[in-house]
């Protein structure tokens, strides 16, 4: 969710949660709020990697340092000759611009940062890449990792509440959750020893011994050198000492093998590299 202005908001959703997100708000819309559906109007491209200002820096007189643009804001603003969108955010843990395009425009912005990119070694990702790298930072994807009948202290996310901000849906929820001083079971990230082995999703997890739930993604980790994976561990009130004390596996095929576990992506988990 992106403020605009001081009343208005962008709501930026994925293709496959277009539907469930347009019905749910307006399901809770209330009398002096309007709603409108622009999807149709942009394109959208996502400009992601260490390089990624040397390359947006071509194609626009933007000041597109720190100071200038530091990172989760965004601003109206020229790319290759067109007036857009631009926000600086990343769902692969690096440094990355998301540029919302006028749609009769975006083919030629595409070309220009490809072309503004040559030098720099640009290149296109599919959404297997993209996988693979949120799973190393640790981020969560809707309808694997976090759904309705997730709360947010399970998932990690409690952090994205602002119970002091004011009023919202799930205010009551999130304070009994947290006057509960615990969850009974926590997402968790997991690293295989063995380099050679793959993970795709609802392998069994294995905890000092016992089964205690299943992936929901899995991928090869590029970056860390080894399958990566994230699942709901069901054990009351994990922590990083508890994750340390514990043993964990994962099973592949009737086979166990013997995994890192951490509440925290294996990758850059202080979170430099989107800031950098």
């Amino acid at each position: 969710v992106v403020r605009t202005g001081q009343t208005t908001y962008w709501v930026i959703t994925g293709i496959s949660s277009h539907s469930r997100d347009w019905w749910h708000l307006n399901h809770r819309l209330i009398d002096d709020v309007l709603l409108q559906d622009i999807s149709m109007n942009f394109g959208g491209l996502a400009l992601q990697g260490p390089l990624a200002r040397d390359v947006l820096s071509q194609v626009t007189t933007t000041d597109l340092s720190n100071d200038a643009f530091p990172f989760a804001t965004g601003k109206v603003m020229d790319v290759a000759g067109v007036r857009m969108w631009v926000q600086r955010l990343s769902y692969v843990g690096e440094l990355g611009w998301e540029l919302f395009i006028p749609a009769q425009h975006t083919a030629t912005v595409y070309r220009a940062l490809i072309a503004a990119g040559a030098d720099f070694g640009i290149r296109n990702v599919g959404m297997h890449a993209v996988n693979s790298a949120r799973m190393e930072k640790g981020f969560v994807h809707w309808g694997h990792d976090v759904g309705p009948e997730d709360n947010l202290f399970e998932a990690g996310l409690n952090w994205a509440a602002k119970p002091d901000a004011g009023d919202f849906i799930g205010i009551n929820g999130y304070k009994e959750q947290l006057e509960a001083n615990g969850t009974e079971r926590r997402l968790v990230q997991f690293k295989l020893d063995d380099t050679e082995a793959m993970l795709f999703h609802n392998e069994p997890i294995i905890m000092n011994g016992e089964i205690v739930g299943y992936l929901t993604s899995g991928m090869y980790g590029h970056a860390v050198g080894s399958a990566i994976g994230m699942g709901y561990v069901n054990s009351p009130n994990l922590s990083p000492i508890r994750l340390d004390k514990a043993t964990f596996e994962i099973e592949i095929a009737l086979k166990r093998y013997s995994a890192q576990a951490s509440l925290r992506g294996f990758y850059d988990p202080k979170g430099v590299r989107p800031k950098a």
